[in-house]
């Protein structure tokens, strides 16, 4: 796939960033500062930014599956119009 067929990639790798960032800082504070609920909201953060790369790697997935479809249905129509040329003779 070409750069321009990726919309969504700089959104997902800022959205990764910030929550990764987020679930740092959080664990350092929660830690340093001794408390639990920072830590765990840190934690949340960072499966947070895990799902977002599973989410975008099934995106990418079904962007290539429509990919292949189209590729698809161009054949059957290519096909289709050569059927047609043939017929009319």
């Amino acid at each position: 796939m070409s750069g321009d067929r990726r919309p969504g990639r700089a959104l997902s790798i800022a959205a990764i960033s910030f929550l990764l960032l987020d679930a740092g800082l959080l664990i350092v504070a929660g830690i340093g500062l001794d408390r639990v609920s920072l830590v765990l909201w840190g934690g949340l953060c960072a499966l947070g930014a895990g799902a977002v790369v599973l989410v975008w790697r099934r995106y990418l997935a079904r962007l290539a599956e429509l990919d292949r479809d189209r590729e698809e249905l161009r054949a059957e129509l290519r096909a289709l119009g050569r059927s047609v040329d043939q017929a009319r003779g």
